[in-house]
């Protein structure tokens, strides 16, 4: 209903800061305040960041495009083993990471919240190749964020074709008048 109705406000700023561009299908918007999410099936989306305020006890984004992607990137590490990526805010920590891939496939971290039923019905943390010490044979299906995070991918997904259809933003087109 925001995206409906936002234009009868021409709030402009509000715009802006649910805006989400694809790299690849748009351009590089060029803009250093930003936040990305990079996806282990090799999307990677950007938001522009407008700072940082505090909601219920926690540090989040102000703008609903870079949150989302915020968001997603606290699964990306939970469910990865991630490198890191630079760290344009100057607060000494990555801005975002990025799944290291091995073999063609992303490695995905041990859950230990998973439990594996053995061949004799006993209860056991993680299963052989996927346990504390070897995260070697871990699938999505392994790890609760990893799962979270496919289902939670097709919301920039969404809010980047809504904004495209509403004929709210058109990130393709920069530079063209």
């Amino acid at each position: 209903m925001t995206l409906m109705y936002l234009p009868e406000n021409a709030q402009q700023g509000w715009l802006d800061q649910l805006n989400i561009w694809e790299l690849g299908a748009d351009t590089d918007p060029g803009f250093r305040n930003r936040l990305e999410l990079h996806l282990p099936e090799g999307k990677t989306y950007i938001a522009k960041t407008f700072g940082r305020e505090v909601i219920f006890g926690k540090t989040v984004q102000k703008g609903v495009g870079a949150r989302m992607l915020e968001y997603a990137n606290e699964l990306v590490e939970q469910a990865y083993v991630t490198d890191p990526g630079p760290d344009l805010d100057g607060d000494t920590l990555p801005d975002w990471t990025t799944p290291r891939v091995a073999g063609g496939k992303a490695i995905i971290k041990f859950d230990p919240t998973i439990d594996s039923i053995l061949p004799s019905g006993a209860v056991n943390s993680g299963r052989p190749g996927c346990n504390a010490t070897d995260n070697s044979t871990c699938t999505c299906s392994s790890n609760r964020a990893c799962l979270l995070l496919q289902k939670y991918t097709e919301l920039p997904f969404f809010m980047r074709q809504a904004m495209r259809d509403y004929g709210l933003a058109s990130p393709s087109m920069k530079g063209i008048y």
